[in-house]
């Protein structure tokens, strides 16, 4: 399959999320990348930064759309959920991880459903997503 980019190479997918418009996001571990495949549309390739700052990672554990076409991916090493607005590149300060209340084990996205129309974070390397090379 080809991208903008040219061909893509899958290397672990571990989840996928779906949007109301019929948009599917991939977590791509082994790559480090999210790939988006829009409805009518080719697929976009989202290169994710490894590090600790605003706009970084370590590990995707989970992904999905919250409105529209802003992506959540948890990053459970670092105890965090971060946001992308595909249309844009524009990465948003993480959200620290809650979890579901009773001892439970998986992360609460409850706190995220508010977080939409949050401002882009400044710090580097939020903004455009960029090739890791």
């Amino acid at each position: 399959m080809d991208s903008d980019e040219g061909p893509l190479e899958f290397f672990r997918i571990i989840s996928a999320g779906f949007s109301g418009d019929g948009s599917i996001v991939l977590a791509d571990v082994g790559n480090f990348a999210l790939v988006v495949f829009p409805p009518g549309g080719g697929p976009i390739l989202i290169h994710l930064t490894e590090g600790d700052g605003p706009g970084e990672g370590r590990y995707i554990s989970q992904v999905g759309f919250l409105q529209g076409d802003t992506i959540y991916w948890i990053d459970s090493f670092l105890r965090r959920i971060n946001l992308l607005r595909v249309s844009t590149g524009e990465r948003l300060d993480p959200v620290p991880m809650t979890y579901e209340p009773n001892g439970g084990r998986r992360p609460s996205l409850d706190p995220l459903r508010s977080l939409v129309a949050r401002r882009p974070c400044t710090a580097a390397p939020c903004g455009a997503p960029e090739d890791r090379n």
